[in-house]
């Protein structure tokens, strides 16, 4: 199996820029949402704002805004651009 780097999104700081690397989930309807908002390995996104006490995660992504909850964003793994 190749080596993947990155760290999951959850650990990463606002303003970033960040491009996908692995998608950490079987669940089937994770995976198709991921899909519809065009989040998959490569992808290259911002982590524009994170609300506190583990809250969900403010990205853009190919110009749509949208929020990963915590625990989405801890199965998408990042690497920085």
């Amino acid at each position: 199996m190749p080596i993947v780097e990155g760290r999951p999104l959850a650990e990463w700081p606002e303003k970033t820029d960040v491009r996908v690397s692995r998608v950490r989930t079987h669940d089937p309807e994770k995976l198709r949402y991921l899909a519809s908002v065009r989040l998959v390995p490569g992808s290259e996104l911002t982590i524009t704002n994170r609300s506190p006490f583990n809250g969900p995660a403010h990205v853009t992504c190919a110009r749509n805004s949208f929020v990963l909850s915590s625990e989405l964003a801890g199965e998408l793994y990042v690497e920085h651009l």
